[in-house]
């Protein structure tokens, strides 16, 4: 009786583990897919009040102004970021790396910034309240 408790039990492990995306089990991420998880879990830490810096989908873009909603803060209302002439644009890929193991970055334009992409936009202010802000950089990340 045991035994085939035993046997079914290892029957039914073995199916979840072979049905379990390869990017949840244990030490299987590749180095890329590592990569990729890092960055996400970075832009879902919460923001706070004295914060620069803010991660979000992004909505839309009107002009200089890019409308942000956030990502890992329970305020998921709509940020109206502008972006200035000295204002930085980058892409942060995840899914390119570099020798090292880092993603690689390179220069965009605001016109590479498309409704429902992740982005970070630092700012020189405050502005983890703040609902209007102007940004000096710019990041996309895939």
């Amino acid at each position: 009786m045991w035994l085939v408790i035993g046997i079914v039990l290892a029957i039914v492990l073995s199916v979840a583990a072979a049905l379990m995306p390869r990017s949840e089990r244990p030490g299987t991420n590749t180095s890329a897919e590592q990569a990729r998880l890092d960055a996400i879990r970075k832009l879902e830490q919460p923001q706070t009040v004295e914060t620069k810096t803010l991660t979000g989908t992004v909505k839309g873009v009107y002009g200089a102004t890019i409308h942000l909603e956030l990502i890992g803060s329970s305020d998921t209302s709509i940020r109206f970021a502008s972006v200035l002439a000295e204002t930085t644009y980058s892409l942060v890929n995840t899914k390119k790396l570099t020798v090292a193991g880092n993603p690689t970055v390179t220069t965009i334009k605001l016109s590479d910034i498309k409704p429902g992409d992740t982005v970070t936009v630092t700012s020189d202010e405050f502005v983890g309240t703040a609902k209007k802000f102007d940004v000096t950089e710019v990041q996309k990340v895939l």
